[in-house]
């Protein structure tokens, strides 16, 4: 199986679904955001803070091209990953880009079942629905424009959502 990249706005499930994919098709999984946080040995709230928005978007680059030989993987692209085209080129390259879709309401609760907020630093502050909504509006058009195909798993579980991807990769 070729490699699969996970693409879409925070807490849309690319972590969550992208490990039930893994392990449904035995595959390795690839968590950027998780790397970075790992190899840098900060949060991405402290990355953001200490280093701004641009060094972590160098980060993000530079971990992503260290995946280009990877085979048979599942990869977890941050939120703000493909925003950038080098990025894109290098996922479109290596695996089968899929957006995740998912309402804001949706997002809003994926978020609010998390246990540690401060990796989420574009969401600090009052008003999330309406940051939410308005960052969402500026990037779909990107995600979709960056994708193979698109997935709204909205109303979907973990597991079906899981599925309902694996069936639309197997015709392709």
């Amino acid at each position: 199986m070729n490699n699969i990249s996970l693409i879409g706005f925070m807490g849309s499930g690319k972590t969550t679904i992208g490990k039930r994919i893994s392990e449904i098709k035995n595959l390795a999984f690839y968590d950027i955001d998780a790397m970075i946080v790992d190899e840098a040995q900060k949060s991405i709230a402290d990355i953001f803070d200490e280093f701004g928005e641009a060094h972590f978007r160098l980060l993000e680059t530079n971990m992503i091209k260290s995946l280009k030989s990877v085979k048979n993987a599942v990869i977890s692209c941050g939120g703000g990953a493909a925003l950038f085209d080098e990025n894109i080129r290098i996922l479109r390259e290596i695996s089968t880009v899929v957006y995740l879709q998912a309402s804001v309401d949706k997002i809003l609760a994926n978020l609010e079942s998390l246990e540690n907020e401060d990796t989420r630093p574009l969401l600090l502050g009052s008003e999330p629905k309406a940051k939410v909504e308005r960052i969402l509006k500026i990037r779909k058009p990107i995600y979709m424009k960056s994708c193979h195909i698109s997935v709204d798993v909205t109303k979907f579980n973990v597991d079906e959502a899981a599925l309902k991807l694996l069936g639309l990769l197997e015709r392709l």
